[in-house]
């Protein structure tokens, strides 16, 4: 269903209506997808957890979210990003480490 709504160009609140799915209902399937990926992630033994300093507020240029510095490189984060992005990112992070 996940899968079906992302891939729809469809809003939400669209793919919902026409699929006769509530709003509610759809975020309780992606949270529960979240929280199984995460604990996979978690439990796999390639995986582990570490903090990324982030900078002060005072250096983030206007319009981002966060930036953050690790291993040598620096990533700059926009408010509005999408979530496979921001996944995305966070491979590329692990796997520079």
């Amino acid at each position: 269903i996940i899968l079906a709504a992302n891939n729809s160009g469809l809003t939400k609140s669209e793919f919902c209506k026409q699929n006769g799915i509530s709003r509610k209902t759809l975020y309780n399937y992606q949270k529960k997808i979240r929280e199984d990926l995460f604990e996979t992630m978690v439990q796999s033994e390639n995986t582990s957890i570490v903090e990324i300093p982030v900078a002060n507020a005072e250096k983030i240029s206007s319009g981002s979210a966060a930036v953050i510095h690790a291993g040598g490189i620096t990533i700059e984060i926009s408010d509005g990003i999408s979530e496979s992005t921001l996944m995305s990112i966070g491979r590329m992070i692990r796997n520079a480490l």
